[in-house]
């Protein structure tokens, strides 16, 4: 399950910054003590996740090649 918390959102990772981000809010009933934000890039996809609760933990885009 998901919710979208900003559209239009600019992040910068290691791989540089990344404009138009949407970034959601997400959670399992089956981890209901899990929820997780990540962020997608137009073009790229899912460029970021951290886990907010239940746990601690980072997931960042580290390459990407276009069309690839």
């Amino acid at each position: 399950m998901g919710e979208v918390l900003e559209v239009g959102a600019t992040l910068t990772i290691g791989l540089g910054e990344y404009t138009d981000v949407v970034v959601t809010e997400d959670w399992s009933p089956l981890e209901p003590d899990v929820v997780e934000n990540k962020s997608y890039a137009p073009g790229v996809g899912l460029i970021h996740e951290t886990q907010v609760a239940g746990g601690e933990g980072t997931v960042e885009l580290v390459g990407f090649t276009p069309g690839g």
